[in-house]
């Protein structure tokens, strides 16, 4: 390798460090939003650092939502396949609880949301 291939060498990997640096700082400070849709329909909104127990009685079923230390859960549900109740905790944006069965859907949405680091 000569001198040349070295600092180009290096300033990719500068290059890389810098974007994936950047990337990972992106929404940092973001405020988290627990939302809640019953058949679709947006019904809660919490912010993901309050501590909330709620229960959801519906036409289609019961839910009990729980949120704390920064995250969400479904910690019971009535539906017959309890894979609401089983699925990991939702932390971070765009994750998101379902129980197809109850028509019932939790998820983290940050400031703004709807924008990813690519289109900013």
């Amino acid at each position: 390798m000569k001198k040349g291939d070295l600092v180009i060498f290096a300033l990719i990997i500068i290059g890389i460090i810098s974007v994936y640096t950047y990337n990972g700082r992106q929404g940092e400070d973001d405020v988290l939003i627990v939302e809640v849709r019953i058949d679709g329909e947006v019904v809660d909104r919490f912010n993901l650092e309050d501590e909330v127990d709620k229960e959801y009685h519906t036409e289609y079923g019961f839910n009990h939502l729980h949120i704390h230390d920064g995250s969400a859960s479904i910690i019971a549900a009535d539906c017959r396949d309890q894979i609401c109740v089983n699925t990991k905790d939702a932390t971070k944006a765009r994750e998101a609880l379902v129980c197809v069965p109850n028509r019932f859907t939790v998820e983290i949405i940050g400031e703004g949301g709807d924008i990813d680091v690519i289109s900013q």
